[in-house]
């Protein structure tokens, strides 16, 4: 077989990153070569260059669905991204593209395109992003993350199912113990993730019950940057028991141990996380971002809902003490815990990272 180049790309959060490593890891046992696009000190760039793979950084701009002044400007940053892409393609000379979404992939996957690359998309949550949506009519196949019910059928010749690759940490026999985050063995443990950014608002609720959450179970809580000083500033008020509290702006590697070694999950509904949650058969609490923008989070939701793999909760229904009251029901009540974990068999989990290395090898030789 031919040595098989491919340019990877995606970026914006780890959500769009993090599986294409996982990817990555199975092209390489196969053999492939690979190098990265991505923007310019975008969060693809600390990972990917973490990873070791090579990384070519372009101009990029953002698709906004409000008004903004920057608005006028990503277009020219779109249009320098799309040639800088056009340059790095003419010189590396990739058989094949596999985009993962975001921004960025909008000039790399256009160039691509335009040089006669094949192109393969993939998309993580079960409603098509904007970018993707976009992109679409430039790609061979788009391998989803949800059943194929889940998509219109204007797009069924172009959709293949192939789930969602999790990070590659997950094939391993990763030891974790309650050591890693200095945890105690009598007390519960709650993890709170909003995502690579944070959660604002899981933020600012959790911040109100904490003292109360504290005096019972340990928290391992990820900020993001924007709430992490504030978080700082919470443990330091809670004196005698801050070492039940533990903040984080982001975890990357540690963040396997931290969802192992959980007793529950409070989380948005990004799909990454929720498929991490559903293979570690972990019970969580989602509470998907509100809003017709984040409508892929609701659907995303509804999905574990219909399951009865998660307790769902949407973000105007609700209380700080509310959650709290919801918090101490589910962590005393071993009934209700095993009862998530057991409907989190229903949720098919294929090997996707392995399915969509065989696609992409399969595109490169046409």
């Amino acid at each position: 077989m031919k040595n098989i180049k491919v340019l990877l790309t995606g970026g914006g959060t780890s959500g769009h990153v993090l599986p294409v490593i996982s990817v990555s890891k199975k092209l390489q046992q196969k053999n492939c070569s690979f190098f990265y696009v991505g923007s310019k000190k975008g969060i693809e760039e600390e990972i990917v260059k973490k990873e070791q793979i090579k990384y070519f950084p372009i101009e990029t701009g953002k698709l906004r669905r409000y008004f903004s002044f920057q608005n006028f400007v990503d277009p020219f940053k779109i249009i320098i991204g799309f040639f800088q892409s056009i340059m790095i393609i003419k010189k590396q000379k990739p058989n094949v593209v596999f985009a993962k979404g975001g921004y960025v992939t909008i000039p790399v996957v256009l160039a691509a395109f335009f040089a006669r690359v094949p192109i393969i998309l993939h998309e993580s949550d079960s409603v098509m992003g904007l970018s993707n949506r976009f992109l679409l009519r430039f790609a061979k196949k788009v391998a989803v993350s949800f059943p194929l019910d889940f998509y219109s059928k204007k797009i069924s010749k172009k959709i293949i199912y192939t789930g969602l690759p999790l990070r590659f940490d997950f094939e391993k026999k990763t030891d974790c113990d309650l050591e890693n985050f200095k945890l105690s063995k009598t007390k519960k443990t709650i993890l709170i993730t909003g995502g690579s950014q944070g959660a604002e608002f899981i933020n600012q609720i959790i911040f109100q019950i904490l003292p109360n959450l504290i005096k019972k179970y340990q928290i391992i809580h990820i900020t993001g940057e924007f709430n992490f000083k504030k978080a700082q500033e919470e443990k330091l008020k809670l004196k005698n028991n801050s070492e039940n509290y533990k903040c984080f702006k982001y975890l990357h590697k540690d963040m396997l141990c931290a969802l192992k070694l959980a007793d529950l999950i409070i989380t948005r509904a990004g799909a990454n996380t929720l498929f991490e949650i559903a293979y570690l058969k972990k019970p969580s609490i989602i509470i998907p971002l509100p809003g017709a923008a984040s409508d892929h989070q609701n659907k995303n939701a509804d999905f574990f809902q219909q399951q009865k793999a998660a307790l769902i909760l949407r973000q105007n229904d609700f209380s700080a003490s509310e959650l709290e009251n919801k918090i101490e029901n589910l962590l005393s009540s071993p009934y209700l815990l095993k009862n998530f974990s057991k409907q989190l068999d229903n949720i098919n989990l294929p090997l996707a990272a392995d399915k969509i290395a065989e696609l992409i090898i399969y595109y490169s030789k046409k």
